[in-house]
């Protein structure tokens, strides 16, 4: 398939610490158990009866080894495609390298699946061009890149895989955030909403009129993902609409653990079918998100939030 050809693979990626989102103080990640719970999901790994599955799926092969035997650093693996042999197990057997090989980069992208309850949980993503200019030390060109390289796409590859009802997606969860420019985002949104800090769960919830969060959905790494989920795969998905966007931390107030000193912050991205007003052919590569506001004595207000990929970025248009 295409994972295999562009030289992903699934690695190991402990279910119980980062697939188990019980809150109970041991050692597992991501303690969004009261989230779960309210929306009527499990919180719980496939492998202890619940219904999440984890993946980490990595530019690079970690079982590689080199002509003696010895694991093989992901800097050191090389793939070939169009036609070509591609292996990191046994470089030197391949030919001398030529245009179509490529490096690996050292990317992952590791995530967790819910099919029965419609959620996908982002959990730590870094893209094939991020990891090569940490991992390569130079800038890498575009041509260098593996062609299947967004995170939304092999999230999704998953998301179908073996799903019979792949259009009930209704959540993702967007776990740990750590993007400096998105937590700025997110104290601002705290301080605007007059409070000192963010609450647990339900914590801040925005609706899709307010500036914040349609900047959270379509400029935000976090929400560009699923835009370009819901953009590029419109297809298998069915039209959908972001309602709303909750900022909460989570469940973990053990102050003991050097390591977690604070709870994370997580996000949730709600999401429902939408039927659009008619349209025109322009319209075709548009996912739609529409709210309704009552302010004071006016009417309600319908708004509705379109976003398109244009020249390779997601825009909004409200």
């Amino acid at each position: 398939d295409e994972l295999n050809t562009w030289f992903w693979h699934e690695a190991e990626y402990n279910q119980e610490i980062n697939c188990d989102f019980l809150t109970d103080g041991t050692d597992n990640y991501n303690e969004i158990g009261t989230a779960l719970s309210a929306l009527g999901l499990s919180s719980k790994p496939k492998s202890a009866g619940g219904d999440n599955m984890c993946y980490s799926i990595e530019h690079f092969d970690e079982n590689a080894k080199d002509k003696d035997s010895d694991f093989q650093d992901d800097i050191n693996q090389v793939y070939w495609v169009d036609g070509h042999d591609y292996s990191a197990h046994h470089p030197f057997t391949h030919p001398k390298p030529h245009a179509d090989s490529r490096q690996a980069t050292g990317a992952y992208c590791r995530f967790a699946i819910n099919h029965h309850g419609g959620a996908i949980f982002p959990q730590n993503l870094e893209s094939p061009k991020v990891a090569a200019r940490k991992n390569w030390d130079f800038e890498p060109d575009d041509d260098t890149m593996p062609r299947l390289r967004l995170a939304s796409d092999i999230m999704f590859a998953y998301w179908l895989h073996n799903n019979p009802n792949p259009k009930d997606l209704r959540y993702y969860f967007v776990n740990t955030v750590t993007n400096e420019a998105t937590l700025r985002l997110m104290a601002k949104v705290v301080r605007k909403k007059g409070l000192q800090d963010l609450p647990p769960w339900s914590g801040v919830q925005l609706g899709m009129w307010e500036a914040e969060a349609e900047y959270m959905l379509g400029s935000s790494p976090i929400g560009a993902t699923l835009a370009y989920l819901l953009i590029q795969h419109k297809a298998e998905l069915g039209l959908k609409q972001v309602t709303s966007v909750n900022i909460f931390h989570g469940n973990w107030e053990h102050e003991d653990r050097e390591d977690r000193p604070q709870p994370e912050i997580h996000v949730l991205f709600q999401i429902e079918d939408y039927v659009p007003p008619e349209r025109t052919d322009a319209d075709d590569d548009a996912v739609y998100a529409r709210s309704i506001r009552v302010r004071g004595d006016a009417k309600n207000i319908v708004r509705q939030h379109v976003f398109r990929l244009i020249d390779g970025k997601v825009r909004a248009n409200l």
